[in-house]
């Protein structure tokens, strides 16, 4: 289990420069003892992901493991591009479907067009829809991992293979990302609808 340095200093001593705890991380003895703290509490955690729909325990089984890295991001993908749905619907030309589908794929597409009631009331948008996707896919993945039944997401936060974006706790972002990373997840696992 890959320990990310950033990860256990701010979860064991926050503000502990990241450099610190990648040394102590190298160190024989600390090292050994933060992996054996890691494994404990991600052990833990294995029972409340039994309690898990199978696509999101997978999900977060494969992030543990740092084995889910890609599926993680293609989860937060689905997820943004559904959260921008009325923008993806709005892609009348086919150059600029065409375009997005080459750059997110074509079921990015379909996950927006069959989970567009995650998508919050249309609102002045400033980023194009490309980072808007990707930006809020990652903020909406946070909200997910954060909402995950204890110790999950602390077992989690200390592997966590992607980078974490800035978020204000009160970004709807957050509290919606349960919602909408379990069902892009079940779509990613051809159990639920694409």
């Amino acid at each position: 289990m890959e320990i990310r340095p950033e990860r256990l200093a701010g979860h064991v001593a926050p503000g502990l420069p990241a450099a610190v705890a990648a040394r102590l991380l190298a160190s024989p003895r600390l090292g050994a003892r933060a992996r054996a703290l890691a494994e404990r509490v991600a052990a833990a955690a294995g029972d409340a992901l039994a309690a898990l729909p199978p696509a999101e325990a997978a999900l977060a089984r494969a992030a543990l493991t740092h084995a889910g890295r890609e599926g993680l991001a293609r989860a937060a993908v689905l997820a943004g591009a559904a959260w921008n749905a009325p923008r993806v619907r709005a892609l009348l030309r086919a150059a600029d479907v065409a375009a997005f589908a080459e750059a997110f794929g074509r079921d990015a597409r379909a996950a927006a067009l069959a989970h567009g009631d995650l998508a919050p009331p249309p609102a002045a948008d400033h980023l194009p829809l490309h980072e808007a996707v990707l930006a809020d896919g990652a903020i909406l993945l946070l909200g997910w991992r954060d909402a995950l039944p204890a110790p999950v997401p602390d077992a989690l936060a200390l592997t966590w293979p992607l980078e974490e974006p800035a978020a204000d706790p009160a970004d709807p972002r957050l509290a919606a990302g349960r919602a909408a990373i379990a069902r892009v997840a079940a779509a990613l696992e051809g159990t639920g609808p694409r």
